[in-house]
């Protein structure tokens, strides 16, 4: 019988997935302005699909209406 891989805890992916994207270097290759095209129409089809439903599911509408800056 084949061995299951062990699958990391989710919280330990999370730190790495924030540790990863959080970095001053990571925000300026993934942002638009840096970004080629192929990560350009990622940021602007899948992730912002990815981006505006956890908006919606977490930031009170009073909140958003005022404006959210993602840094």
């Amino acid at each position: 019988m084949a061995e299951v891989a062990h699958l990391e805890s989710p919280s330990k992916l999370m730190n790495e997935f924030l540790k990863e994207y959080r970095s001053e270097s990571s925000i300026r290759k993934y942002s638009n302005e840096t970004a080629g095209t192929g990560i350009s129409y990622l940021l602007d089809h899948d992730y912002a699909d990815i981006y505006l439903d956890v908006l919606q599911k977490w930031i009170p509408k009073a909140r958003r209406q005022k404006g959210i800056r993602v840094s």
